[in-house]
């Protein structure tokens, strides 16, 4: 008996252990395949193409508000019509519009790419585990795992809303063995966090959990806190200072689209816990297939990558340039509306900058609590004498 896509469910170890199965097959094809049976062997139907795109977009509509998704609709109604046109088999209309897919996001790879490989290096350099964060981290997955010889393995931090609003302690998906195993979040004191950002308000609750400390390292592929390091931040900020034209709200909007990109499970990400293994619902067809097809394109991008002698940062921003100048339709021009509580946030931050942001502000190694900042009325009072 099959079941609707939406009320699927499988571990996240399994889940996940698809995913880096899929990054080791040879073609596209063959992760399609691999992807219907596993969506048939956990109990969703492979239907008609008509009824799958409208599945996908009954999801899209029910993860909007979430995920951000209203301005790109268009783009996967489009594809998902084009692939339509003529009698197609369900294999072939999900291959179609991954590959669709694919081609409207790949311009995102070398950006996905040098930030990977911007983590692995400081893993080495602050000799720390690295963390990334489920969900939108998972987009580094495939480039950390082509460079895995460069450095120490990228394990997979489970931490949701749900589990910051119970307190529940964070779940860790250890990839150094060649078996994936959850296991309860060990201490993350001395750890490198990686996300896509912006803000770091899971990075807050953790700290103030003391599940880590100000000792803790983030890396962010864009942020929105003066005291979390943003790669973006830090390379569009360097393009202008050497008279390069640049637009530093390209931050927000560059992360905004990555965490766009679809992910093979549910989002937001809804858990439950049974027996030591965190469940979760699976992707419909569409969108697990999608998300499948792009993290392989992007692993085989990687690899290709890692080979070259020099750094391509610059390519990397070069080419962001020039697809938001050719009005690519994968591109959120504008930012997600600003976060209402961001101000408060921000001004109330008490743990310092946290590495490595503590030396590009130039504090000496070690301290990561700022000097407490002057009052109005100690200023005033120094005036007036």
């Amino acid at each position: 008996m099959t079941v609707p896509y939406a009320s699927c469910g499988a571990s996240l170890v399994s889940v996940l252990g698809l995913v880096r199965e899929c990054l080791t097959l040879p073609t596209t094809e063959a992760v399609v395949d691999r992807g219907i049976q596993y969506l048939e062997r956990h109990g969703a139907s492979i239907c008609a193409p008509e009824e799958m795109s409208a599945d996908t977009l009954a999801w899209l509509a029910r993860d909007e508000e979430e995920v951000h998704l209203a301005s790109l609709t268009r783009l996967y109604v489009s594809m998902m019509r084009a692939e339509m046109a003529g009698r197609k088999s369900p294999r072939s209309f999900l291959h179609g519009v991954a590959a669709r897919y694919v081609r409207a996001t790949e311009y995102l790879f070398p950006i996905l790419h040098q930030f990977s490989a911007t983590a692995c290096h400081l893993t080495q350099m602050l000799d720390l585990p690295a963390y990334l964060f489920l969900r939108d981290a998972l987009m580094f997955w495939p480039p950390a795992l082509s460079l895995s010889n460069d450095g120490a393995p990228f394990h997979l931090l489970l931490y949701t809303r749900d589990q910051e609003r119970t307190g529940a302690p964070p779940r860790v998906v250890d990839t150094s063995a060649d078996s994936l195993i959850e296991l309860p979040a060990a201490d993350l004191s001395r750890a490198l966090l990686v996300d896509a950002g912006l803000y770091g308000s899971l990075i807050s609750s953790l700290i103030s959990q003391g599940r880590c400390s100000p000792e803790t390292a983030v890396l962010f592929l864009g942020s929105r806190n003066p005291f979390l390091a943003g790669w973006l931040n830090i390379h569009l900020t360097a393009r202008m200072f050497a008279g390069t034209a640049t637009d530093l709200s390209d931050v927000v909007c560059v992360v905004d689209t990555v965490e766009s990109l679809f992910k093979p499970f549910r989002m937001p990400l809804t858990t439950e816990e049974k027996g030591g293994q965190t469940t979760i619902e699976l992707a419909e067809p569409v969108t697990m297939m999608c998300s499948l097809v792009f993290l392989w394109s992007l692993y085989q991008f990687s690899l290709t990558e890692r080979l070259r002698s020099t750094s391509n940062v610059e390519h990397a921003l070069e080419g962001l340039a020039r697809t938001k100048a050719s009005l690519e339709p994968w591109f959120l021009f504008q930012p997600i509306p600003k976060w209402q509580a961001a101000h408060d946030f921000i001004s109330t931050w008490r743990f310092g900058p946290l590495a490595p942001m503590h030396t590009i502000c130039g504090f000496t190694s070690g301290l990561t609590t700022p000097p407490p900042a002057r009052h109005d009325d100690d200023l005033a009072k120094r005036e007036d004498d």
